[in-house]
């Protein structure tokens, strides 16, 4: 378990200490083209910072990777589709970041937004209830 401290003004509940499982990445599988993220699972979850809004850096995980507090952006419910709850807190990586930290675990759909296959990082993706 990955122990990180909210340092931020974003909500008091993120004050707490936030424990984000680690697990050690599995073998890289073939870069390849995905469909419209969906959100969870699948060949990986939205996690292009261009589809993201208050975006708040907590920490890094084990391998170094930086983990997020963030919403989806309103303006983008009909490329997320209903599997996305834009008013909702997530905790995960961004996209971006992992061109360069964890490139085979990146995506890439039709439209040009990243997704990022969580099994492939220490990182796992949260939806705060």
């Amino acid at each position: 378990m990955l122990g990180i401290f909210c340092v931020d003004q974003f909500t008091p509940t993120l004050h707490l200490l936030l424990s984000i499982p680690t697990r050690r990445p599995t073998s890289p599988p073939t870069k390849r083209p995905v469909s419209p993220p969906n959100g969870g699972g699948g060949d990986g979850d939205a996690s292009d910072i261009r589809l993201k809004q208050d975006i708040h850096l907590l920490g890094k995980s084990a391998a170094g990777i930086p983990v997020y507090s963030f919403k989806y952006r309103d303006d983008m419910k009909d490329y997320l589709r209903e599997n996305v709850d834009t008013q909702s807190i997530y905790f995960g990586a961004m996209a971006q970041d992992l061109l360069h930290l964890a490139p085979e675990a990146v995506n890439v759909d039709p439209s040009g937004y990243y997704s990022v296959d969580y099994s492939m990082i220490d990182v796992d993706f949260i939806k705060l209830v």
